[in-house]
């Protein structure tokens, strides 16, 4: 389903659950190559902007999500989004790239609750 859309949405409402995590569909789409409207939520906002993986928008905005959608409505700027998101997952935003940082953040915790 997701290689026939042309557009990946994550509609998350801000709370404080979806300012401190980041679902995996985001990444999933990127790595399909699909560009991605995002809601605000901090974590979402901070991937898209920095890979230019698509656009984001304020939660609960219909008139932002338009303006969002409008601005990847084009070959070139679908494009660009499409190629960034899937680029960004391939080098940065993948478990190979961070799996070591995981694996010590949960030895640090293991050693904290060891410690105990």
């Amino acid at each position: 389903r997701i290689r026939g859309a042309s557009i990946a949405l994550v509609p998350h409402h801000r709370s404080p659950h979806t300012d401190a995590t980041v679902p995996h569909k985001l990444f999933q789409y990127m790595a399909l190559g699909r560009p991605v409207l995002v809601s605000d939520c901090a974590p979402l906002a901070r991937i898209v902007r920095e890979t230019q993986a698509g656009e984001v928008f304020a939660t609960g905005d219909p008139e932002s999500l338009a303006i969002a959608a409008i601005a990847l409505s084009g070959d070139e700027d679908w494009l660009c989004a499409a190629e960034a998101g899937r680029l960004a997952t391939l080098g940065k935003w993948n478990l190979e790239a961070e799996g070591a940082t995981l694996v010590a953040a949960y030895e640090d915790l293991a050693a904290d609750r060891k410690g105990r």
